[in-house]
């Protein structure tokens, strides 16, 4: 897909992997050798976020500083040594791991081949999020009315009770402020000031924005005398910042200031509590800000961000509104709609975005705008004295910092976590935008009075989780089947006053644990600080049935002299399962995902490496993906099919385990890495009810170290017969310049390969077949033109795609240099209810076209031991062992039927547990030959449900039987 760009634009230079960013690649690409391109440099060394937990901010800020200083060093020391005429050094920063600096490219691109480095941006250009503005002047108010935005969020109420902002100092980067606007005398917390821009010593704004933004978040005296009361937090105190100019328009140079300058003065001991942002980029992906957002919250800053006026489109969020460390707000008007021009979801699904470890609570999934808030022709305070409406997303931010320090008056122990749960769970959800939450609303309009009689008085203890930890058991840090391990909690009091007497009760209702000791005694816990039970672990038994991926939901009853609380955790059940995982073990590198996808997420190469062939080259592929298919109504993929967007029928099973990639280092046998996932075919408008279970493996063998194997399980679990299914690889390799690729296939290998012509030693990469085997009917090998089957559609739609599976479209091989792709299909399979079919392939490189083929030879040999004994290696299922099955789930005649087919002489053991866990019957069968069947009488046992667990050597399969009479 990647020549696409060469039809609509004019082809760039490509980027180093991973190094520089598409936009710096294009202008280095433009750029004359001597001129000095103004970058951004992020440096490769992480901050040891874990041992920061029990440190205070300034505590923290000193390791940041320490850490940023010592890895940037000696890049620092190389910039040096350099002549001036290509090199200008500028500011160094810890609030983010990087610099500044103006430089040549051929300075840029040497950066680039360094390991210390994490990537390189352009200073870029970012605009205030403003839709409109009335420069009318309005007068000022006679009558007492509080503006219909204050109202509407219920700020008012909040002064009713008492809350005010009062002693809370929030930070501000905008265009600045006039600190002189009688609606904000005497709230600038003087002398705290930076101008990244114009480098003035004193407060000013030569644009509106910034006075306006301001005016919402602390303008006015509420009840007091003054008219104009158009502040959320009139009792707070602001630091303002200038990083946008007088057209409103910023640079991640200045943004990156003045986020520094706002952390000097955290580090300072200047107890900035939240941070207003009405700006952002365009591109939600834009990761620029990933480090400064993060450590702003680590230092116990709450990030707040207007989402953009790119809507109403779908993924039209901007970042750092779109980082789950921020709260991304966006904009409604008087009556509760929705603003047309407010930034939608979902965030994008790309690395860290898509970590859980930074979301807020555990099933975010990429949920944006957080919350919403008025920004629709909004009246505050503009230069000079005046007011006018304003509407945008920056309108609507300054509501939520405002909100933040009305809840921080309440209870100025609040940690950011705190303020986040407060603010989207008590938002109002109104009608018109249901069902909550979505891509365009968020949880709904805030309503700051409801998050305010949520918040916990500070006068009080207020205990809560900071982190869970498994220990003693096999000492993998996670609970496992069958296993006893101790549970510890890190408890913290976020209030006032002490806890004293402190006894913590672990409870779950589930049958898959048993709590052997659920309570200790934590005694005094002082404000703010953090204790465990190490020395007296919760203890748990997870029972030998449970699946891996199944979540446990626990519930941590904490009582105290002054109150009570119940806390809920969740603990996964073995490897938790992630999106994607990348072999690297032998002499290339393949990611697989958990939903079908080869080499990355998706064709946007959001997450994940590719292939790379030989470990230490570029990346060979654009993008692939497993489909199955009876035609063009059901062609089941994750690849791109029509106007660049990738289908979504593969989808990750949820439910009652989690069917992430679960990577395993060494894998069983003589594996060094193994993977597992399961997906369905629930995403497809005609699925079937097929299941699909995907292994993959390799090597740290010379021997074998040139592919990776993916296998591929189908399941007919539906009601109806599926017949003359297809199942395919399709890969599009880009090895080098794309444009003069070239391929062909071979069918005694069922082997495609293509490779980069015109080099002088070119590497050739490829598919292999391995199941079915080659003695079978020939697999359906293929080269797909792109000029042909691709560019006319912007993807291959299901309507071709079929055709190469089922042998419809016939190309053994390339007939030109041009942009090609692969597909490697198997089939047709007939399966009734219950069958299964299997598929597998090899992902493989070469030195050279012979190479290739050997390595080809290597993994079929490899494939077909494994599986049926050659070697002493058997491969595991993710629970079970191939060739093993038993029937019926639903036994009606208390008679379990058990079919085999184990290669070689095994000995057999089956165990039936009922759903507390207990062992309630075993059958030991001895050493069972080659195949066969024999059943299992249930008669003993009362109707319910049992879990089946087949034991042979080290593997196990446990199946799930009703029993009824």
């Amino acid at each position: 897909m990647a020549t696409l760009v060469l039809i609509f634009m004019v082809a760039v230079l490509p980027p180093i992997p991973g190094k520089l960013t598409a936009e710096l690649s294009e202008i280095l690409h433009d750029a004359a050798s001597q001129e000095k391109i103004f970058v951004i440099v992020h440096m490769n060394t992480e901050y040891p976020y874990e041992s920061l937990v029990d440190m205070d901010a300034q505590e923290k800020c000193v390791v940041f500083k320490n850490v940023a200083e010592n890895s940037q060093s000696d890049v620092f020391e190389y910039l040096k040594s350099l002549s001036e005429n290509k090199v200008e050094l500028g500011g160094q920063f810890w609030i983010f791991n990087g610099f500044h600096l103006k430089a040549t490219k051929d300075v840029i691109m040497a950066l680039t081949r360094r390991n210390d480095i994490w990537f390189i941006c352009h200073n870029t250009e970012v605009h205030a999020h403003r839709v409109r503005e009335d420069n009318i002047r309005v007068k000022k108010k006679r009558s007492r009315v509080v503006e219909w935005n204050i109202s509407k969020v219920m700020a008012d109420s909040c002064w009713t009770a008492g809350y005010n902002g009062s002693g809370i100092i929030l930070g501000h980067i905008d265009t600045g402020v006039d600190v002189d606007h009688p609606a904000l005398s005497g709230k600038w917390l003087s002398p705290y000031w930076l101008d990244g821009v114009n480098g003035q010593p004193t407060p000013y704004d030569d644009n509106n924005h910034g006075t306006h933004t301001m005016g919402t978040i602390c303008g006015g005296d509420g009840p007091g005398l003054f008219t104009d009361d158009i502040g959320i937090a009139y009792g707070a105190q602001y630091i303002p910042t200038k990083a946008f100019n007088a057209s409103g328009t910023g640079t991640y140079a200045s943004i990156d200031t003045c986020m520094q300058y706002l952390a000097d003065l955290k580090a300072g001991g200047v107890d900035i509590r939240a941070i207003g942002n009405s700006w952002g980029a365009v591109n939600g992906a834009d990761l620029h800000w990933w480090s400064i957002v993060l450590n702003w919250k680590i230092l116990g800053v709450f990030p707040v961000f207007s989402i953009g006026n790119s809507g109403p489109g779908p993924g039209s969020v901007g970042s750092p509104g779109s980082y789950p460390l921020t709260i991304g707000v966006g904009a409604t008007d008087s009556l509760d709609d929705i603003a047309f021009f407010s930034s939608r979801g979902p965030a994008p699904n790309i690395d860290p975005i898509n970590d859980p470890q930074y979301w807020y609570y555990s099933d975010w999934n990429l949920l944006k705008p957080d919350v919403s808030a008025p920004g629709v022709d909004v009246r505050s305070s503009i230069p000079g004295g005046g007011y006018g409406l304003l509407t945008g997303t920056s309108m609507a931010s300054p509501h939520i910092t405002g909100g933040v320090a009305l809840l921080l008056d309440k209870n100025p122990y609040l940690t950011v976590d705190d303020i986040y749960e407060l603010l989207y769970q008590n938002c109002e959800q109104p009608t018109q935008g249901a069902p909550y939450p979505n891509y365009n609303y968020g949880w709904g309009r805030i309503n700051l009075w409801h998050s305010l009689q949520a918040t916990p008085p500070g006068n009080k203890p207020n205990i809560k989780i900071v982190r869970i930890e498994v220990v003693g058991g096999n000492e993998n840090g996670r609970l496992d089947p069958g296993e006893t391990a101790g549970i510890v909690s890190y408890l913290r009091n976020n209030g006032g006053i002490s806890a004293t007497g402190t006894i913590a009760k672990l409870r779950i209702n589930d049958s898959y644990i048993t709590i052997n000791d659920s309570t200790t005694n934590l005694g005094t816990i002082l404000p703010r600080d953090t204790v465990d039970n190490s020395a007296d672990p919760f203890s748990v038994t997870v029972s030998p049935v449970c699946p891996e991926g199944y979540i446990l939901n626990f519930q941590l009853y904490i009582v105290c002299a002054e109150s009570s609380w119940t806390r809920n955790f969740d603990l996964i059940v073995g490897n938790p399962g992630e999106d994607y995982a990348t072999h690297d073990c032998g002499n290339c590198k393949l990611t697989v995902t958990r939903y079908g996808a080869i080499g990355f997420m998706g064709s946007n190469q959001s997450a994940g490496l590719g292939f790379i062939y030989p470990i230490s080259g570029p990346k060979r592929l654009y993008y692939g993906s497993f489909a199955v298919g009876t035609d063009a109504d059901y062609c089941v993929d994750r690849y791109f099919e029509k106007n660049e967007c990738d289908d979504e029928d593969w989808n990750t099973v949820t439910s009652p385990v989690y069917g992430g990639v679960r990577m395993y280092e060494p894998g069983p046998g003589n594996l060094d890495e193994y993977t597992t996932a399961l997906y369905d075919d629930s995403g497809h408008p005609n699925s079937k009810g097929l299941l699909c279970e995907q292994y993959s493996w390799a090597w740290d063998d010379p021997n074998a170290s040139e592919f990776v194997t993916i296998k591929f399980v189908l399941k007919n679990q539906g009601s109806f017969a599926i017949n003359s299914l297809y199942a395919a690889l399709f890969m599009d390799f880009d090895i080098g310049d794309y444009s003069n690729n070239q391929g062909s296939s071979e069918t005694a290998r069922n082997l495609t390969w293509m490779y980069e012509a015109g080099t002088g030693a070119p590497y050739y990469v490829g598919v292999a077949m391995l199941d079915p085997p080659r003695t079978t009917s020939p697999a359906n090998l293929a080269l797909i033109d792109h000029l042909i089957y691709v560019y006319p559609y912007q993807g291959l739609p299901d309507s071709i795609q079929i055709q190469f599976m089922d042998g419809t479209i016939i190309n053994p091989s390339s007939n030109r240099l041009f942009d090609w792709s692969t597909c490697n299909s198997a089939g047709p399979f007939n399966l009734n209810p219950g069958d299964s079919a299997v598929v597998a392939f090899a992902i493989l490189g070469g030195d050279n076209l012979n190479d290739l083929k050997t390595n080809a030879d290597t993994a079929y040999t490899r494939y077909w031991n494994l599986e049926f004994g050659i070697e002493d290696n058997k491969l595991p299922s993710e629970q079970s062992i191939p060739q093993l099955m038993l029937t019926p789930v639903i036994a009606r005649n208390r008679t379990l039927t058990l079919r085999y087919n184990l290669g070689t002489a095994t000995p057999v053991n089956l165990k039936i547990y009922d759903v507390l866990g207990r062992l309630v019957d075993e059958h030991n069968y001895g050493v069972l030959h080659n195949s066969g069947e024999f059943t299992v009488g249930l008669n003993t046992l009362a109707q319910g449900i049992y879990f089946v667990q087949l034991e042979t050597g080290d593997y196990k399969k446990t199946e799930k039987v009703v029993l009824i009479k």
